[in-house]
């Protein structure tokens, strides 16, 4: 598992455990006279529910790895909870403020997050291009980076087989080829953009290094697939990305800072709405 998931696995962890603090005396709790047999976990006297489970799973399937993390996760969290019930940590001021704090940085990002689900922000390609324009200075590369073609293959015999379409094929030909042989192709990106420390694993990064504009390397082993890369740009520290190469990542930063004005237009129109008085 490389380094960006483990990140991801834990910032969901921390999400977890913050809303099983909030919500401790909730539905996802019954005592011991329930049985067992209903529930899907239980630590002492807490039993996990079929009912909160579904709040966090999109279906309950004990097979798959996104149940079994949920289980251990929650499992922990419940015996984090009973140690510090032990340790009257439950009722420590400094308790009491995280959950308060917790409770109000919830509620705003949720309330955010539904208001702008409602909102269809139109990004008409002028408006990126003077937004990239206007902040052109901002993409000014601070890192080496590069644009490159991934394939996938679970055999080295089809890399290879892709590899050598490619000295006489372009990549999405080379692509219908193997397809029209019913060749598994596990996975294709195409103009994929980097950063370097974004590369996973080494050995992809390392090949990229090596190629010159529009190569493509050895089969790669890559946990027991094999892999090809076909180099397409390559950009150093300092060089400023063309608006052709940065369009996606302008529009991108073009929606968040039109979410952030409506965000603000939004507190300021409800400020309105209530009685507020403040020395």
């Amino acid at each position: 598992m490389n380094l960006r998931k483990i990140l991801e696995n834990k910032i969901a962890f921390f999400f977890l455990f913050v809303i099983t603090l909030l919500f401790n005396s909730c539905k996802n709790q019954t005592k011991l006279q329930t049985p067992f047999s209903n529930n899907l976990a239980r630590v002492e006297d807490v039993f996990l529910t079929e009912e909160y489970a579904k709040i966090f799973l999109d279906t309950i399937d004990q097979s798959s790895s996104e149940y079994k993390i949920f289980i251990k996760e929650w499992i922990e969290n419940q015996i984090i909870l009973k140690e510090c019930e032990k340790r009257k940590i439950l009722n420590s001021k400094e308790y009491l403020r995280a959950i308060e704090n917790s409770k109000y940085s919830i509620a705003r990002a949720l309330l955010f997050q539904k208001i702008l689900s409602e909102i269809n922000f139109e990004t008409p390609e002028y408006e990126v291009k003077n937004f990239y324009e206007k902040y052109k200075e901002d993409f000014i590369l601070s890192f080496d980076a590069y644009i490159y073609n991934y394939a996938l293959f679970e055999n080295k015999e089809d890399a290879v087989f892709f590899r050598n379409l490619l000295f006489e094929n372009d990549w999405s030909n080379a692509v219908s080829l193997i397809q029209r042989k019913e060749i598994n192709l596990v996975e294709n990106k195409t103009d994929l953009f980097s950063k370097e420390f974004e590369i996973y694993p080494t050995k992809i990064l390392l090949a990229l290094k090596l190629l010159n504009l529009g190569e493509t390397s050895i089969a790669l082993n890559i946990e027991n697939k094999y892999a090809i890369v076909q180099l397409i740009a390559k950009y150093s520290k300092g060089d400023t990305l063309s608006y052709n190469v940065a369009k996606e990542i302008a529009k991108e930063r073009y929606k968040i800072l039109k979410a952030n004005n409506y965000i603000r237009e939004f507190l300021t129109n409800i400020y309105k709405n209530y009685k507020i008085e403040a020395n």
